[in-house]
């Protein structure tokens, strides 16, 4: 077969391949094919990839064999934006030059062993562009100026597109069906399940394929799906899918495909909450020995002030952070047998049989500290001033016996609330504190006061309230007269 007709077959499958993804793809019983479940990837109802999906980012292959050309058309790499189902299946999203290339050559480039593909108009109007610029290329390589075996120069009877009837034949089945596998705003192969019927939906599946071509600076247009049983035949393997879902991988697969070693989270330390340790206090003021009210003529009163420190609460806690770097592989083809001009030595081989893949693995996790500082802000101040009972047994034994019928007046106050208010907050550093000043208290009561001060706080973010308490005591004087007789009659 000469070089004319290897490559007019070339267009001629490259174009068939093509119509494989818009057009129904039948059995020979006349039943479709099946395979691609899109579902598994992408909402059909919304048009977004599922929560579970992995994104395993761009995947690329340096100078593959099968991307060379008899017209002399070399690419250095093949692209791919690769996604990793729960299940293990995978969808690649091939740049437009990588495409191209696997539509060219789709027994080699592993394109023809997808199971099933989805193309935005966008994809399928570079898929046409591409394989008519191919034929193009090949028209003027196939009839440049060349010279005959008798050294006459003479014009290349070359390709000819116009008189190729393979390419008209398959042109038209392709225009001809082309509306079967019109779906919202994209185009299935026969068989795939969980496809986006909306339109909306549909929109939104072919904009985030497009961003995300954007994102890795790759025009992208076209999702090939490979099946976790078969993603050995996928251009990027099982080395993604066995790292990320190993019991998606066989047996056979894992032996075959070099992974990475597994990598065990770090015994991070425990959390830790400490509370800050509060100060609070409440005391008289003044005067230095207050008078009960009877006897007080000026009605000053005693004075009560009190305070609270609240600190604030330090949260220490750590994050597993996984950390990759980016490594090259050496891999041979699945049988071990060397790879055709390959670039790199695989396994034990003492000979270039492998290729280059570039990949990004796990090589350990950290644990990143934190640590937040949250404010605990007072809610509820109590203070009161209650007689002690020594102080009432005084006056209704004691003092009853100088002044007939003495008893008790008001042996408890309450001073917050009730007699005054708490002025509370919180400063930028977080500190809390509360406090306060009762004025000119109408003790009627003689003796010693108890006085006591229990504050609650609101809690934080990562703690509940706590109470504390506090006393202290307050007297207050009483001055007795007492009559003494003369001795007179």
């Amino acid at each position: 077969m000469n070089k004319i007709t290897r490559n007019t077959l070339s267009i001629a499958l490259a174009l068939i391949f093509v119509s494989a993804l818009v057009i129904p793809v039948f059995a020979q019983d006349g039943t479709t094919t099946s395979g691609a479940d899109f579902s598994n990837f992408i909402d059909p109802d919304t048009g977004e990839m599922l929560p579970g999906v992995i994104d395993a980012g761009e995947v690329t292959i340096d100078n593959p064999e099968w991307m060379n050309t008899e017209s002399g058309s070399v690419y250095n790499e093949a692209s791919y934006h690769q996604y990793i189902a729960p299940n293990g299946d995978t969808i690649l999203a091939p740049s437009a030059t990588t495409l191209n290339s696997m539509l060219m050559n789709p027994d080699e480039s592993g394109f023809s062993a997808s199971s099933g593909s989805y193309q935005s108009t966008v994809g399928l109007i570079t898929s046409w562009i591409s394989l008519y610029h191919d034929a193009a290329e090949l028209t003027k390589y196939t009839n440049q100026p060349q010279y005959d075996a008798n050294g006459n120069l003479s014009v290349g009877d070359g390709y000819d597109i116009s008189s190729d009837t393979n390419l008209d034949k398959v042109t038209a089945y392709l225009y001809e069906n082309l509306q079967k596998t019109f779906l919202g705003s994209g185009f299935y192969s026969e068989g795939s399940t969980g496809i986006t019927t909306s339109f909306w939906a549909a929109l939104k599946q072919a904009t985030v394929q497009a961003l995300t071509g954007a994102n890795d600076k790759m025009l992208a247009g076209t999702y090939l799906y490979y099946t976790s049983g078969n993603c050995s035949k996928s251009p990027v393997g099982c080395q993604a899918v066995c790292q990320t879902n190993p019991a998606a991988c066989a047996s056979a697969q894992l032996a075959a495909i070099p992974t990475a070693a597994p990598v065990a989270p770090p015994q991070c330390p425990a959390s830790t909450i400490v509370p800050g340790v509060p100060s609070l206090g409440i005391s008289t003021t003044g005067p230095a020995s207050p008078l009960v009210v009877g006897q007080d003529p000026n009605k000053r009163g005693a004075d009560v002030s009190f305070f609270v420190t609240v600190p604030p609460t330090v949260y220490t806690y750590y994050i597993p952070i996984p950390i990759y770097e980016d490594a090259q592989i050496c891999m041979a083809n699945e049988d071990g047998s060397a790879v055709a001009n390959g670039n790199c030595k695989a396994g034990s081989s003492t000979t270039n049989n492998g290729l280059i893949y570039n990949i990004r693995q796990l090589v350990r996790v950290d644990c990143e500290k934190h640590v937040e500082v949250y404010a605990e802000p007072v809610s509820a101040v109590n203070a009161s001033a209650q007689l002690t009972q020594d102080s009432i047994n005084w006056i209704e034994h004691n003092l009853a016996g100088y002044y007939y019928g003495a008893t008790t007046q008001q042996t408890s106050f309450n001073l917050v609330p009730g007699l005054a208010t708490a002025n509370a907050g919180c400063d930028g550093s977080k500190v809390c504190q509360a406090y306060g000043l009762v004025e000119q208290i109408q003790f009627q009561d003689p003796g010693t006061y108890n006085l006591s001060l229990r504050i609650v706080t609101a809690g934080t973010p990562v703690s509940t309230g706590r109470s504390f308490a506090t006393g202290g005591s307050l007297s207050v004087s009483f001055i007795s007269v007492r009559l003494i007789e003369n001795g007179s009659n």
